[in-house]
This record gives C-alpha cells, structure tokens and sequence, in this order.
C-alpha cells in the first residue's frame, strides 16, 4: 500500500452566495427530508453496485456493459421501501430505505433477458446470491440538512416533490468551507473533476458493443486505451456541484453527451478493432445501439492543510490515513503479447486482487487507539455494507505490465472513508 499526497490544482470560478432559507419549518423540513431521501438513494445505489454476482464479477461489472440499464436500475432503487422521516433538533433528517436482496436477484434476472444474448448471466449465479450475500435485505440510513441542493447523481424525478416554498434558493456554501479559505473549494473541485473523468473513461470502457467485445478490450493497453478516451471526450459538460457540510468533500456530476461517446467509440473501433471485418453500416449500427448519455461524479478533497485548518475550526480529530489517498496494488499474469482481449481480462483479474487488498488495508485503519475499522464493522450491519461498497466502486488509477504480469492499482481518498465512517458514528439509530 502506498500513500499518496492528494492535490490536483486548478482554477474555476465559483459564486460564494449566502444560504437564504426560508423561515418556516415546513419548508426547512421538506428540503431536510429530500436531502436524506438522496443520501439514502446514494448509499443504497453503492451498496447494490457492489453485490457479488460470482467469485469475478459484481454488479456494477455487468450493468456497466449496458449503458441504458443504468436507468432502469436507479428507478428499481428509487423503489426501496422507505421508513418514516424523523428530524433532529437542529433540523437535520433521517430515514431508512430498505431493499431485499431477493428484488435485487429478481431484477438482474429480469435486466438479463432484456439484453439476452449480449453478456448472459448464469442462472445457477443468480440462484446462489442469496447465500453469497449472506443477508436477506440492505437496510440504509440516509441523512440530509437543510440545504437547498443535492448531492449530485440522484434524479430530482426520484424524490418527494418540494412544496413550492422550498423549491428554489441560492447556492448553499456550508460554513465548514466558508471557515478555510476561499481557495479549498476551487482546489476540491477541481480535483473532483479529474476523479469524474477518470470515473466517465472507465464507464465508456465498460461499454458492450457486441457479444464478444467491449470498449475496453478494444486496445492491448487499458492506460494507452485510457488515454485516448480522456482526449476523446474532452470538453464533457459539467452539471451540479455539492460541497459536504461537515467534512471538506467536494463533488462534480460530468456528462459526456450521447453523440460525443458515439464519435469516441466509432475512432477507437477503428483505430484499433483488429477482429473480422465489420463495414461501415455495421459499424454505425452498432455505434448509434449502445451510445447514451454517460455521467460520472467525481470526489475531490482540498490539499491537507486546509483540511487540518477545517478539523482545528471545527473541532475534530481526524486519523492522519483521512488527509492522503489510499492506493493498493493487484497483480495478475499477462495475456497473449498484443491480444486486447487477453490483455483486458489479465487487467481485470489483477483489479479484483487490486481491491482484495485494498479491503485488507481499509480494515486495519485505526480509528482510535486499540479500534479499527474491522472491529466496527463487526458489529454494524450498515458499516459493513457501505465500507464493502466503497471498495468495490474504487476505481483504478494505473495499470502497468511488467514481463509476463499486470499491475493495477486502485485507489480511494481517505477522507471518504473517514466521511462514511464518522457519519455512521455520529448518528448510530437502532435498527
């Protein structure tokens, strides 16, 4: 394991406005009860992101491959049973959703008939997710403020409409930001930027353009592959921007727009598509059948000082682990010399050992002395859901071939980690 000093430094403009909430708790309490609506949301789309379809290949693997399903699976999330809402003295809510693992099974059966023939899935896969899992349902709490915005990748579509009191309002800059300086924010979010675009690269390599092929198994070389894309799809848009309220997180929705991922593709397939010949109708056809609208969020946390500055303002302690990024390798023995598919595959398989051993690392984090993070999630349900969650979604930063092996490195900033775990802490509810 390596750490590694987080700092990606750039220049945005971003308009410090004042919160200006209306007075009346009713709205307070509608703009509280949606934010918690899309904490919840979030968790709960991360954790099922996460479930072990088998030994290699998680959720997020196999949506991944089919852009459209991506939709379809946030309103089966967005179907979650949801608890009553309970409010805080301060204003702040709370609510459980709950989703059983069986609707998650019935789902992906459904999802795979719906795409049959293109990546099928093992019925003897799904029929044994269950006792994999090891749970019958996923029982989450979300938590929101008041605070006109949301975190960013929750369709408003998917929450309790607001009263028309509540709809509107300025920008919200938590006082946390305010406190450090005004070039925290710029610095973290500009570093969210480079993480989405990592993220938007990796989703477009995921994507299936026939049975046999994907994106990512167009090229021998994911870095060179990697590369080529992040030139490809340079200009993306940038949509909503959140900054969190209790810890120096910053994060940034990127859109690449349908007919930029279609022109990315078709340079790609024919720069480096070496398979049976495939003309240029058929290239089309293929083209204009899996491009979508791709969107990632990105994570950005300012450079460590000011998140020491924010935690001696705020009055918290925070574990040296929390201010660095946290990166582990994987290793895996090398495809055929110059066979993309073989090269893609030996790259997947050291990813897996990649967050293998990033899991190992993540659970020996103390979180004071004599408690680490193995020892909390040993007994919090929740906590183990969301740290499995967080593993599974790392993505990887770098992958390398060194003779006849494959390195990749995967990576997660502490501060997130730190963020899910302190949160959980701080508002334990009984199940």
């Amino acid at each position: 394991m390596r750490h590694t000093r987080f700092v990606e430094i750039g220049f945005v403009l971003l308009a410090a406005a004042p919160l200006l909430l209306a007075q009346d708790a009713a709205p307070s309490k509608e703009l509280s009860r949606r934010g918690a609506e899309a904490d919840a949301h979030r968790k709960l789309r991360a954790v099922v992101l996460s479930l072990p379809i088998n030994a290699d290949t998680r959720v997020r693997d196999w949506v991944g491959q089919f852009p459209a399903l991506r939709d379809e699976l946030e309103s089966f999330i967005g179907s979650a049973k949801r608890g009553d809402a309970m409010w805080d003295t301060d204003g702040t809510c709370k609510l459980a959703v709950e989703l059983s693992v069986a609707d998650v099974v019935q789902w992906l059966r459904s999802a795979a008939e719906r795409v049959a023939g293109s990546a099928i899935l093992d019925p003897a896969d799904l029929a044994s997710m269950p006792e994999r899992i090891g749970r019958p349902s996923i029982r989450l709490w979300g938590r929101g403020a008041v605070r006109p915005d949301l975190p960013c990748g929750v369709s408003d579509g998917l929450l309790t409409p607001l009263g028309s009191a509540a709809a509107s309002a300025p920008p919200f800059i938590p006082e946390l930001w305010r406190s450090v300086g005004t070039q925290a924010p710029l610095l973290a979010l500009e570093a969210a930027r480079v993480d989405g675009m990592r993220r938007l690269v990796h989703r477009v390599q995921q994507i299936r353009l026939t049975p046999l092929l994907r994106v990512g198994e167009l090229a021998a070389s994911g870095d060179v592959l990697r590369a080529e894309l992040r030139g490809l799809l340079a200009g993306v848009s940038e949509g909503s921007r959140f900054l969190h309220k209790r810890v120096l997180i910053a994060e940034v929705e990127l859109t690449a727009r349908r007919e930029q991922v279609g022109r990315a593709i078709t340079k790609l397939f024919e720069k480096h598509y070496a398979g049976p010949r495939i003309d240029e109708t058929k290239l089309a056809e293929i083209v204009s059948g899996v491009a979508r609208d791709i969107k990632a969020v990105g994570i950005g946390v300012p450079p460590p000082p000011y998140v020491r500055r924010g935690a001696r303002l705020s009055g918290s302690r925070l574990p040296d682990w929390s201010l660095q990024r946290i990166e582990a390798d994987g290793q895996a023995a090398a495809g055929p010399a110059g066979s993309p598919r073989g090269g893609s595959r030996a790259a997947h398989a050291a990813e897996l050992a990649a967050r293998k051993n990033l899991a190992e690392t993540l659970a020996n984090l103390a979180i004071k002395e004599g408690t680490t993070i193995r020892d909390l999630v040993a007994s919090r349900e929740r906590l183990a859901w969301l740290i499995d969650a967080v593993v599974a979604n790392s993505p990887a930063v770098s992958t390398r071939t060194a003779g006849d092996a494959v390195q990749v490195t995967v990576a997660v900033h502490g501060m997130w980690v730190w963020s899910i775990v302190a949160d959980e802490l701080r508002f334990e509810s009984p199940d």
